[in-house]
């Protein structure tokens, strides 16, 4: 019976044991089960709260694990884990400005630009006709060259200058031009003039799209009451984005005036390189305008 009664005490005793309180604290309490810190459920640093297991703050709130914005930020997406911006704000993960290394983005306004590019030069221009329209010019040099060829009775819209891009090369950044003229006060080609090659001795400059250079070259430019020949003709500009103008367009070169000797009295005048008996004077013409004629391109000339 005393055997009995001892064994019993024995197998009470785990027990007894099991139901003691620890010194430690358990999961239901502001502590952990390892004494230190604090459990799952306090408010201090657990999974679900606030604050997560290694960081000041969690995934799910305004900070994260290892930045100071995680992806599911206060500011609506606005930042991501490692950057300033995300993919899905104005900017990248990378710059605070711009996309993927561009200056405009795939979603830019400004002409459909990409990735990698502000703006796509284009070869849209070749084989289309502009016309100068004279009257957006301003004629710099001579400075009275106007009120002096509206005395003569003379006007350069007589007769229109065409200009045709025939050929573009993007990678090596060249152009090539031909000339003509119009018939009088249209912008249509007058096949009784020869066209003539902007650009027959030197490839014209397309290095720097949508500007253009193309010459020097001679040029012809009639008016019902006589013709002037222009040496060492240059011309630049600017295509729109459209190309449906020449916007910007500078004409200079040296202008034949012997067919009207007495304008040298109101020019200073020189002899033309192609002889002494001969009256030319520097001219210079900017902020022209040149209009596509819907036309296509010139028709070449001999």
């Amino acid at each position: 019976m005393r055997h009995t009664l001892l064994l019993f005490c024995l197998l009470l005793l785990p027990l007894a044991l099991s139901g003691c309180p620890d010194e430690a604290d358990d999961d239901d309490s502001s502590d952990d089960d390892d004494v230190t810190g604090d459990d799952d459920d306090s408010a201090a640093n657990d999974d679900d709260s606030a604050d997560d297991d290694d960081s000041a703050d969690d995934d799910d709130s305004a900070d994260d694990d290892d930045s100071a914005d995680d992806d599911d930020s206060a500011n609506g997406g606005s930042d991501d884990d490692d950057s300033a911006d995300d993919d899905d704000a104005a900017d990248d993960d990378d710059s605070a400005a711009d996309d993927d290394d561009a200056a405009d983005d795939d979603d830019s306004a400004a002409n459909g630009d990409d990735d990698d590019s502000a703006a796509g030069p284009s070869n849209d221009m070749v084989d289309s006709t502009y016309c100068l329209d004279w009257d957006t010019v301003t004629i710099n040099t001579p400075s009275n060259m106007g009120p002096v060829l509206a005395a003569l009775n003379v006007s350069l819209n007589d007769f229109p200058l065409l200009v045709n891009p025939t050929a573009v090369d993007l990678p090596g950044g060249t152009i090539d031009m031909l000339a003509g003229i119009g018939d009088p006060l249209t912008c249509l080609q007058d096949l009784e003039f020869a066209t003539m090659d902007l650009t027959d001795t030197t490839p014209g400059d397309y290095s720097n799209p949508p500007e253009f250079a193309a010459g020097p070259a001679e040029i012809f430019l009639p008016t019902l009451l006589g013709d002037f020949t222009m040496f060492e003709t240059t011309l630049t500009g600017d295509f729109t984005d459209d190309a449906s103008q020449i916007v910007n367009a500078r004409v200079a070169g040296i202008l034949d005036f012997s067919a009207f000797p007495t304008a040298c009295f109101a020019f200073t005048c020189f002899a033309c390189p192609t002889g002494p008996s001969t009256s030319c004077v520097d001219f210079d013409a900017v902020n022209g305008v040149f209009n596509e004629n819907g036309q296509g391109p010139l028709t070449l000339v001999p």
